[in-house]
């Protein structure tokens, strides 16, 4: 079975971000990641929610990334799936500030 591709993710994340300080980088044994400081979201394309692609034989057996947006609607968690880092960011960047209830 294809592997996780932690190298290939972190690229593909760190490439979108590029310098951009409304965002700080997670890292962790199955995932990588990005929050917002804002604390409105957090894109990682995590082991689990991996789906291997069909690859080249040539290339180690690394697939696609799929990447997850986890954000708070009122006071559930909720988790996005896209295709793309830049996908991911995107849809993060535009959702409202999160509900804070107390």
């Amino acid at each position: 079975m294809p592997r996780f591709d932690r190298a290939r993710c972190a690229a593909e994340l760190r490439k979108v971000l590029n310098g951009d300080d409304r965002w700080y980088s997670q890292t962790g044994a199955t995932y990588i990641a990005a929050g917002r400081t804002d604390g409105k979201a957090t894109v990682a394309a995590v082991e689990r929610g991996w789906v291997p692609a069909e690859v080249p034989e040539d290339s180690d057996g690394a697939g696609e990334c799929r990447w997850e947006v986890l954000h708070h609607v009122a006071d559930r968690l909720v988790t996005d799936t896209y295709p793309s880092a830049l996908d991911a960011v995107r849809a993060a960047n535009e959702l409202a500030d999160p509900a804070v209830t107390s």
